[in-house]
This record gives structure tokens, sequence and C-alpha cells, in this order.
């Protein structure tokens, strides 16, 4: 195993497409697919296309979380699916072709079993003595502790594996001490995570151009790069990608696309930023090639694929 991926809400993913969304109305689905989804079985799904070897790490209950396991094996992702009595949730994309708007609908999670976090922990031991690179991206379950990521990456990097993560909040806050090698979230959340008092609700769009926060985002990118030896990349969604590293921050721009669904953008992007990172390319090229991917995702209808 080359490739290990972990995602502590597994998804199962719907995709409505309507010709006309009208709000109020009867809305009639033109076409409807259902996958597998989740930022981490995203994730090792395009890393799977991209040709290499991974596993994806989850846990796994009730009839979805069945439903979830034989649509990763439909796409051939290998899955170490932890049991859990609690069933896995389900998400709604609303694709409206007359705006070419995509409104996500997602569910509540359900609490996981006081016995999972252990579960979860003892194959994740077992499975990092077979991988090199670690991607840990999304959130967690209610009922998983509040130390489950952070550990995940101390584990990973003591095993000496490279450590891509994507997650924001707290999550992050207390991974950053673990030097993972990569720390990806969107602008948009790495702002609620460590800039959340420079913004007055404490949110802002990914694809904001407020000058004053891109300082202060560029100001702490950099603190985080320093202090924490870490290449910091923020997607922007159809703005440039900020990253930091070798001591400054480059805005590297994305490809231009006409999207379907943007739905899994971000995970092929960490995707193909993990993969290119793994075959030696430096971070400004890897990012470039992680575009390639987002873009290839952003074309077509299935969500966290690139073909």
């Amino acid at each position: 195993m080359r490739f290990l991926t972990v995602c502590l809400n597994p998804t199962v993913q719907r995709t409505l497409v309507v010709r006309s969304l009208e709000p109020g109305e009867v809305n009639r689905a033109a076409s409807v697919r259902v996958d597998s989804a989740g930022k981490g079985a995203n994730v090792g799904r395009v890393i799977h296309q991209l040709g290499h070897d991974v596993v994806h790490l989850t846990q796994a209950g009730g009839p979805d979380g069945e439903l979830f396991l034989r649509l990763c094996a439909a796409d051939g992702l290998a899955v170490i699916g932890v049991p859990t009595t609690s069933n896995a949730r389900t998400c709604t994309t609303v694709i409206d072709e007359a705006s070419r708007s995509t409104t996500e609908l997602v569910e509540p999670t359900e609490p996981v079993d006081p016995g999972c976090e252990s579960r979860v922990w003892d194959a994740y031991v077992a499975a990092l003595s077979d991988a090199r690179s670690v991607a840990i991206s999304g959130s967690k379950a209610p009922g998983f502790s509040a130390d489950v990521f952070p550990k995940m990456v101390e584990a990973a990097r003591k095993q000496g594996a490279f450590v891509l993560v994507d997650y924001r909040g707290d999550d992050l806050k207390a991974s950053i001490e673990h030097r993972p090698d990569v720390i990806k979230p969107n602008l948009a959340e790495f702002v609620s995570t460590f800039l959340a008092d420079s913004v007055s609700d404490g949110s802002v769009s990914e694809e904001t151009d407020e000058r004053d926060l891109l300082v202060a985002v560029e100001r702490e990118m950099l603190r985080i790069h320093r202090d924490a030896g870490a290449v910091v990349v923020l997607t922007r969604g159809k703005r440039e990608t900020l990253v930091a590293v070798d001591g400054r921050v480059t805005r590297v721009p994305v490809l231009p696309v006409t999207p379907v669904n943007t739905i899994g953008c971000g995970d092929a992007f960490a995707a193909g930023l993990a993969v290119a990172l793994h075959d030696g390319a430096t971070p400004l090229d890897a990012v470039d090639r992680a575009h390639e991917c987002a873009a290839a995702n952003a074309r077509l209808l299935r969500p966290g694929v690139i073909r």
C-alpha cells in the first residue's frame, strides 16, 4: 500500500439534476445518481483513478453504511470499514441546469458507539505499517474524541509517512504541533479556524478578494509554515490557490472550466496534490497537477472523480 486515506464521516451522496429549480414548488429530477462519498472516500477514489495503490479507512454501519461499502467496491476502492452501530449519513446535491448552480443538502451525522474509536484506532495502526503517505480529511462523526485526528497525525509522522491534512477547527489547530507535511483547507475553513475574529460573523466566502483579510491570511499561513514546517495550501474556488512554501506565499492560477458539478473538487485537488508530491514534484508543480484534477472533477456530473 502506498496511500492510506482516512475519513471518519462516510457519506452516501445522491445527485439530482433538475432543469430549473423552483423554490416552493414540486421539482422533478431529470436524472439521479448515488455514489459513495465523504471527503476521504473522494480522495481515495481519485488516487485510485490516478493509478496508485490506496486503502481507505472509515467506520461503516447500518444499511447506508453497507451501501457505502458496496459503492466503494464497485469503484475498485479498497476500504477498511470498521463496524459501528450508527448508520452512515446521506447528503443530497441538487444541480440546477438553468442557473448552473449547485445546492448541497447535508444531513446530520449519527454518533458512533462508544467502542468505535478503539476499533478505528487499531485498524489505523495496523494499516500504517504498509502506508508511505497518509491523507486525513473531512469532519468526524460525533462520538470520536477531540484528539483522534492529532493522534493519527502524530502516529503517521513517527512512522515516517508523508501526511496531508484537510480539515478545520480545533482538529486542525491541535494537529499542527505534530508537523503534518501539507495543510490543505480552503480559504473559508482557514479563516474560520485561525482568523474568525477578522470577519464580522466568523465566516467568509472562499473566493473573497478582500485585501485586508487576504493580507492577514497570508501572514497566518507564513506563521504556520514557519512554525510547523508544513506547506500550507488554501484553495479558493475559481480564484488563485494560495501556497505558503519556501518562506513566501505564491498565488497559483486555477484552470478555467465550465463546471457541471463542483462537489468533490477540493477532494480531487487534495488527491492530485498528494500523488504529485509523492511522485517527487515540487509543491508549486504539484499544485498545478492538483488543479488539473479539480478541473476534471468539475466537468463531470459524478462527484469525487476525474474520469
